[in-house]
């Protein structure tokens, strides 16, 4: 039986991070314009960014899930930067088996060995909090502000 296999992402999966990414967050009508290059320049750009840290989790070469990891510069806390780790999805075909929590662990370690004084995430309260206690973050008491551009 194949293993699992955590990776950085490669140019390759692009397509299948498109798929994954469009599972977490349809594109919006002004967002279904951007070319498959422009797609590939960012990604290339993130992978070169050694701030970025864009993993997958693959099983017999399908990319099943994926994660980043962007560090933050910062003046405070020391110089210490900060995680925030953004776009977790795991296929709708392979939830409940652990690989979130595989690619989260993994993330935080990272940030652990970048020196992170702390690692941020924003998530939606009902879906996902209970998931993101098991991989021991917790609420902050803070709320986040955003607006849509």
């Amino acid at each position: 039986m194949a293993e699992h296999v955590l990776r950085h992402a490669e140019h390759k999966d692009l397509e299948r991070l498109i798929e994954l990414v469009h599972q977490l967050s349809p594109p919006k009508p002004h967002e279904a314009n951007v070319s498959n290059g422009q797609l590939r320049c960012i990604l290339d750009n993130l992978i070169k960014d050694d701030n970025y840290h864009v993993c997958v989790l693959e099983k017999e070469g399908r990319v099943l899930a994926t994660a980043t990891l962007l560090l933050q510069m910062n003046l405070s806390h020391g110089g210490r930067p900060f995680g925030h780790i953004e776009n977790v999805v795991v296929d709708t075909k392979q939830r409940g088996q652990g690989l979130g929590k595989v690619i989260i662990d993994h993330l935080l370690e990272k940030a652990r060995e970048k020196n992170c004084y702390k690692v941020v995430l924003s998530c939606k309260k009902d879906l996902n909090v209970p998931f993101y206690a098991k991989c021991g973050l917790k609420e902050s008491g803070q709320v986040e502000m955003r607006l849509d551009l």
